[in-house]
């Protein structure tokens, strides 16, 4: 008892030592971190104005909803703005999706009409599930009632069945009495304002034959009128509703990277730029304008600053029904040819080798300096000369992958890829053509990689061989050839032209001004198995924003998210007041690391609803926000 006792005492002491003579001053300094992003020139590119003029002109039309005459308006506009900032290989890809269409051209979709034989505008709401609110041609008629907030008490004395029921928009899902009574139809009136949550309870997850309209704040008065002088009033309710194919366009333009080495992997950074409403052809989307306003800023930003890995800009429609435009855009780059398993091999096998030799030599050329580990310091020569053991390890076992590679391309150019296949999964001839020319580009590097493989270990020995008595100058001059031959190596590994190497989603909101960054969302909800593959990006961003945070005065931890690793115990879901749909989740599905950066603990309150105005839109809480993600992006595009 008595020698744990002394042993007690003695690590009082030494902790009292340390503490009081400094000695762990070295551990607790305050690191300096650095970066080649020059913060407060970035954030002076973002311009309030511009947000808002963007929101402004977005939410300008009656609705954006993809496939309507507003989203083709706002896809020429998005085109157009690439072009102006500056941005290569402009391009636009159309895919087709379907929508609930509401032919306005033709007058207005739906309409109720009265004694007077007058006919009033009114506003269809989204399908249920699938099934529009389409009347038969003649509409349907019957005995208008109103019944409040549509609680059971509302329908006493009343006559229900076959009626058309008028309630307030805000009664959460107690609208749902009316069909169970006997109602044809369900009228909601305007409200003078609501909230998200009134209007997710009017989406429908069951195709129940009961049409569903909200009547404006007008109308409605003029039918309470005529309630109040006749309560037997009979209505008619006329819509022609139904589900469109449509075309819809994704943008796409380019930066190129300024690396060499590192330009060659593609980051794709997108926002949507359709919109969504409870009543589709009213959805003027301006809190939904958000992402691509921030989106053009970022534009700007890279333009003057340009990164070292090339960057594509995606604008895409279709987010609104089920992600469909980052489907379309993955899917034309991952199918077909790219879906062949020998294809897949081939570009995994050279990625694992390419990888593993960089992760050695960006430990062996540098070393990390403080605990957040962005500055780095060339190591010691004699213990660079040491680590090259481990070097030839990874160029060894690149050899062996040429051989792979080349026995690979020859056993696919014997396969049929479509041999057993049904005919819907078969390559047409375009994608036939594709996998040659992917077959040949490997075909055409093997020799290369074989070569650059072999100098490689021959430099490596070389290098290795130095006795303790050359000097610096001798085993500097043999460890700038190990590092050339190497880098030779890896670029005849690189195969990243070919692919998106991450996946950066943009999907911002104004109600609170601090951002996240998440390597999932609700769309998809996929196993949290997987978020160990994200945790690093996660740290080294919450590190770059403490540094962002210092450099503009912003407290980094009061407007930064790292919605990757939990910190403090907070997992990623703790921060979404809404159950976000992520386009990134779409791209982490096809193999591709898809990460979105999101505002946190924003309900955003008038989404999917017809309110959703830019006078609604607080665009000082989104300047905030895209200054700290330009800053954010500049940094982590370019991170070697």
């Amino acid at each position: 008892m008595r020698y744990w006792r002394d042993c007690a005492v003695l690590v009082g002491i030494m902790v009292g030592l340390l503490i009081s003579g400094g000695w762990v001053s070295a551990q607790t300094e305050e690191p300096i971190l650095t970066s080649e992003t020059d913060y407060e020139a970035v954030a002076g590119l973002v311009s309030q104005g511009e947000i808002a003029q963007t929101i402004e002109r977005l939410a300008a039309a009656d609705s954006r909803v993809t496939g309507y005459p507003g989203c083709e308006q706002a896809a020429r506009y998005v085109e157009r703005r690439f072009r102006e900032l500056g941005l290569q290989d402009v391009t636009v890809e159309e895919f087709t999706t379907l929508v609930p269409w509401a032919d306005s051209a033709q007058g207005p979709a739906a309409t109720i009409a009265t004694s007077d034989g007058r006919e009033r505008e009114i506003l269809p709401l989204w399908p249920n599930l699938v099934r529009c609110p389409k009347t038969p041609p003649e509409g349907l008629t019957g005995k208008l009632i109103y019944a409040g907030n549509g609680e059971l008490r509302s329908f006493n004395g009343l006559e229900v069945i076959n009626s058309i029921v008028m309630v307030d928009f805000n009664c959460g899902n107690r609208w749902f009495n009316a069909p169970l009574l006997g109602a044809q139809a369900v009228l909601f009136i305007e409200p003078d304002t609501t909230l998200r949550g009134e209007a997710e309870e009017k989406f429908l997850s069951m195709p129940v034959n009961i049409p569903r309209f909200l009547v404006p704040k007008e109308t409605a008065d003029y039918l309470l009128a005529c309630l109040t002088a006749a309560p037997d009033t009979q209505v008619t309710v006329k819509c022609d509703m139904e589900w469109k194919k449509v075309t819809a366009k994704n943008i796409t333009g380019r930066i190129p990277g300024t690396d060499p080495r590192l330009s060659k992997q593609q980051v794709v950074v997108q926002a949507y730029y359709d919109s969504i409403s409870i009543t589709p052809t009213r959805a003027p989307g301006a809190e939904n304008a958000s992402s691509i306003a921030a989106l053009f800023q970022l534009i700007k930003v890279f333009k003057q600053h340009p990164p070292k890995r090339s960057i594509v800009f995606l604008a895409t429609a279709g987010h609104f029904e089920g992600l469909a435009g980052a489907k379309n855009f993955i899917r034309e780059r991952v199918r077909g040819a790219r879906s062949d398993a020998h294809i897949k091999k081939l570009f995994n096998v050279a990625q694992e080798a390419r990888k593993g030799i960089e992760n050695v030599t960006r430990r062996l050329w540098t070393e990390p300096v403080g605990q957040y580990h962005l500055q780095r310091r060339p190591r010691p020569l004699d213990e660079q000369l040491r680590g090259l053991r481990s070097l030839l390890g990874k160029v060894m076992v690149a050899a062996k992958k040429a051989d792979l590679l080349d026995r690979t391309v020859e056993y696919a150019r014997r396969t049929d890829p479509n041999a057993g296949k049904l005919v819907v999964y078969q390559l047409t001839e375009e994608e036939l053509a594709e996998r040659k020319r992917l077959l040949d580009k490997f075909d055409s590097r093997v020799p290369q990689i074989k070569q650059a493989a072999s100098e490689a270990q021959s430099v490596i020995k070389e290098a290795k061989s130095l006795g303790r008595d050359a000097s610096d100058q001798q085993k500097q001059a043999a460890l700038e050839k190990v590092k050339k031959a190497v880098n030779e190596l890896t670029a005849a590994l690189d195969f990243s032209d070919e692919n998106i190497y991450l996946w950066f989603s943009v999907d911002l909101s104004s109600h609170n001004d601090a951002l996240g960054l998440f390597y999932k969302a609700y769309y998809y909800d996929y196993s949290e198995r997987d978020q160990w593959r994200f945790s690093d990006i996660g740290k080294k961003a919450r590190e770059y924003a403490e540094l962002i945070g210092r450099k503009l005065s912003i407290p980094a931890q009061e407007h930064f998210v790292d919605g990757i690793n939990a910190i403090k115990g907070k997992a990623w879901h703790t921060y979404m007041a809404g159950r976000l749909a992520l386009s990134s989740e779409v791209a982490t599905l096809a193999g591709i690391p898809g990460l979105g950066f999101a505002t946190v603990d924003d309900s955003r309150p008038l989404v999917d609803t017809p309110f959703d105005l830019p006078e609604a839109v607080d665009v000082d809480n989104l300047v905030l926000q895209t200054r700290l993600l330009s800053c954010l992006l500049a940094d982590l595009v370019s991170l070697s």
